[in-house]
């Protein structure tokens, strides 16, 4: 007998609050005077959860950031109880002047409606300002609970009916819905204590009133990581990258409840449109600093891909050699936007170059233009800036020069400068011509290393190869093949591992699997064909694993590739430039991308060269373009 599966995914919500920002988007212009005294005295930050809480912490987080870019203190005011619907109703009936704000989930603002008679109108009587995050809720058991995993809770609750608790924020939150659904899709029986929030339940939790909770992962991740709850699954998809070891619940073998919850900032409904648009605007530059507080808590979420759709990442995109068929590569790309993903671009190009090529491939493209200094500014969705470059003479077609090599060097450098500002989150560059670029000055032995030093950044970088859902990074790489033994070592193996994981991980892949080559021919058989597999690889493997990136191997290199286009690894580790890239080109030559490892910025480029044997002529590939600006746009939404 077929039994449906509980399906709980409260996109619906969500979708409606995006809309709401969406439609107060358009309607709002630049803040205008009202916002420009704003605020003028302490700003009051309303929770409707007791301290301690996932909201409680987020809206401290974010209230101390706003302190600091808005010079007046924000003060949480903790107001528990009624499904956080009273402080809900504290700020719908406080004065529209922006000085008192609600931050809330969709437990009060989405669920609570449908189940409480209220004195207020949710959606009426409060207007949306920002979407902070949306984070999985994250099955966890107190010290009272031996299961390692859910399938032995299951049977644990199983053989003592009616013996669990399971704990919530209170009636109609999240954690009271997915703990219901959980009892109809595993059939056990357990009974509900809600309490005023999470930092009360986790006590009971701890002292064993309680067994489990479907906790968000905002506030669970403290007790987590110290040991005091125990993780079983998260209620989401795909796994939460501050939680990569906690499979789903389909991987622990409970497909079917898909759990998360929103946390945004509200005001009341009149609150003048300016006020609301410098809020929206102030808070989304908070959840790009590069502490670890509200971008740690945001990236908990395997699909926080919802606010970067709401507020798309900027990318600078550089048109390359303007000799070779970068200009035709940008110009395609950029006459066809609705083949992009929400992404807002900021183009970096020669006039000459970039007409000549729309000529030569039969488009129009219009763009408008902005100054350096308003990069920044949301609209429009593409635009080209306005720099010393884009006046400069014609370049001669097909030919490396130092005069070539300079104008890229001033575009990456200007490139560079719009990421360090902020004004970009990500850069994408079409292909460069290292002959020009060396007679321009440019001494160092590839991009990589001269975007390090222009950043003056010292720590490990390296390049990525990438086609389509396959990476492949490398422990050594523009040196002479002679040498590849005497520069491998095991942190080195070690490092390669955590670049690769790290940037997977920031690419949108929450658990990446890694497999890492071997060396010598067979893996060297054992150590009768050498023995850097045994002394070096390996060890690297396993100092990787006690650093927390897991990585498989070694394995021959003259089958890892086979087992990677087959689905085995998300990303490969190799031990020299061509070990890795013959295999990556044969699988895909036009459409593989080339990601700047390590660096402090998202840094993307096709992986082939300027191609000046067809520059002119109309008829470049712009796949790899097209998917170089997409990783681009990946990165920069986790900036």
């Amino acid at each position: 007998m077929r039994r449906d599966r509980p399906r709980i995914a409260p996109a619906a919500a969500l979708a409606g609050f995006v809309a709401g920002l969406a439609a107060f988007a358009i309607a709002t212009t630049a803040p205008g005077a009202i916002a420009q005294s704003y605020p003028s005295r302490p700003v009051h930050l309303e929770v409707g959860a007791p301290a301690g809480g996932g909201t409680d912490i987020v809206a401290r987080m974010l209230g101390d950031k706003l302190g600091e870019s808005l010079k007046q203190p924000f003060v949480v005011d903790n107001r528990p109880g009624a499904s956080n619907t009273i402080a809900a109703d504290f700020t719908a009936k406080s004065a529209p002047d922006g000085h008192t704000l609600l931050v809330a989930t969709n437990t009060g603002q989405a669920i609570a409606p449908h189940l409480l008679k209220l004195s207020f109108d949710a959606q009426k009587d409060l207007t949306p300002v920002a979407l902070v995050m949306v984070v999985p809720n994250v099955l966890v058991v107190g010290p009272s609970v031996s299961a390692r995993d859910v399938r032995e809770l299951v049977a644990q609750m199983k053989a003592k009916p009616d013996s669990f608790n399971f704990a919530s924020s209170g009636p109609g939150s999240t954690q009271h819905l997915a703990g219901e659904a959980f009892k109809k899709l595993a059939g056990v029986s357990m009974t509900h204590i809600p309490y005023k929030g999470s930092s009360q339940a986790h006590a009971d939790l701890l002292s064993g009133n309680a067994q489990l909770m479907f906790d968000t992962t905002s506030s669970a991740i403290g007790q987590i990581k110290g040991g005091k709850l125990r993780a079983l699954a998260v209620t989401a998809p795909r796994r939460s990258p501050e939680l990569a070891d906690v499979p789903t619940l389909a991987e622990a073998g409970f497909p079917g409840l898909d759990m998360t919850t929103w946390y945004g900032v509200f005001a009341p409904a009149a609150t003048p449109k300016d006020i609301v648009a410098r809020l929206h605007d102030e808070i989304m530059n908070v959840l790009k600093l590069p502490d670890r507080g509200l971008r740690s808590l945001r990236q908990a979420d395997p699909r926080h891909r919802h606010q970067a759709r709401m507020t798309p990442p900027s990318i600078a995109v550089f048109a390359g050699d303007p000799a070779g068929i970068g200009p035709e590569l940008v110009a395609k790309v950029l006459a066809a936007p609705a083949a992009l993903p929400p992404v807002r671009i900021r183009l970096i190009a020669q006039c000459a170059s970039l007409d000549a090529a729309a000529r030569a491939s039969g488009i129009v493209l219009d763009l408008p233009a902005l100054s350096i200094a308003d990069a920044a500014r949301p609209e429009p969705a593409i635009a080209r800036l306005e720099w010393p470059g884009w006046n400069a003479p014609a370049f001669a077609r097909a030919q490396a020069s130092a005069a070539n090599g300079a104008f890229m060097l001033e575009g990456l450098r200007l490139a560079l400068d719009l990421a360090q500002r902020g004004a970009v989150d990500a850069i994408c560059f079409a292909p460069l011509n290292k002959a020009a670029l060396r007679a321009a000055g440019m001494a160092h032995e590839d991009e990589l290393r001269w975007f390090a030093e222009m950043l003056a950044y010292r720590g490990a970088c390296g390049e990525f190869n990438v086609l389509e859902t396959l990476w492949t990074s490398r422990v050594t790489s523009h040196v002479p093949l002679k040498d590849v033994a005497g520069l491998i070592s095991a942190e080195g193996v070690a490092e390669a591992i955590a670049m690769l994981h790290d940037a997977l991980r920031r690419a949108g892949n929450a658990a990446p699997r890694i497999g890492v080559c071997g060396l010598n021919p067979h893996n060297g058989d054992n150590g009768n064909f050498g023995r850097e597999e045994l002394d070096i690889i390996a060890p690297g493997i396993e100092l990787a694993a006690k650093q927390g990136h897991r990585a498989e191997g070694p394995y021959p290199a003259d089958t890892i590739f086979v087992r990677a286009k087959n689905g085995a690894f998300d990303g490969v580790v190799t031990m020299y430039h061509d070990q890795g890239q013959i295999a990556m080109k044969l699988m895909g030559f036009e459409r593989g991308v080339t990601v700047q490892g390590g660096l402090p910025v998202a840094i993307t480029t096709p992986a082939h060269g300027t191609a000046y044997e067809i520059a002119g002529r109309g008829v470049a590939n712009i796949e790899a373009m097209r998917n170089a600006l997409s990783i681009a746009a990946r990165m920069g939404a986790t900036r």
